[in-house]
């Protein structure tokens, strides 16, 4: 597995933040679409926040009330990262392949199999 980077760009760390910030049945409908190396940063994010809430907490002010509140609803969400990440990843399956199927068969042979049926 790749190793997650040290430090987001901040771009990605807004992408992450506002994923983290979706309502939980929107948040569960994205990760289930991520890729394993999107699921891996999307961790690093949930940490980073928690320790910045855990450490809010025992601060003075608006943020110490306010993390309260965001340590519940990260949580939540780590857990549901964790449970994404040790499901095992099934690619999606296609029975019949469209190249394969236009390249091994004709029209024809169909056809043939009808009538002699």
């Amino acid at each position: 597995m790749a190793t997650t980077p040290r430090t987001l760009s901040a771009r990605e760390r807004q992408r992450f933040d506002a994923l983290i910030d979706r309502p939980l049945r929107a948040f569960r409908a994205e990760i289930s679409r991520m890729t394993a190396r999107d699921l891996e940063c999307l961790r690093a994010r949930l940490d980073a926040r928690l320790v910045r809430a855990h450490f809010n907490r025992g601060g003075h002010g608006l943020a110490r009330h306010l993390a309260g509140q965001e340590l519940p609803l990260l949580e939540r969400r780590l857990a549901l990262v964790t449970a994404s990440e040790a499901e095992p990843q099934v690619p999606q399956l296609r029975l019949v392949e469209p190249a394969t199927r236009a390249a091994d068969t004709s029209p024809g042979e169909f056809l043939d199999e009808r009538q002699a049926a």
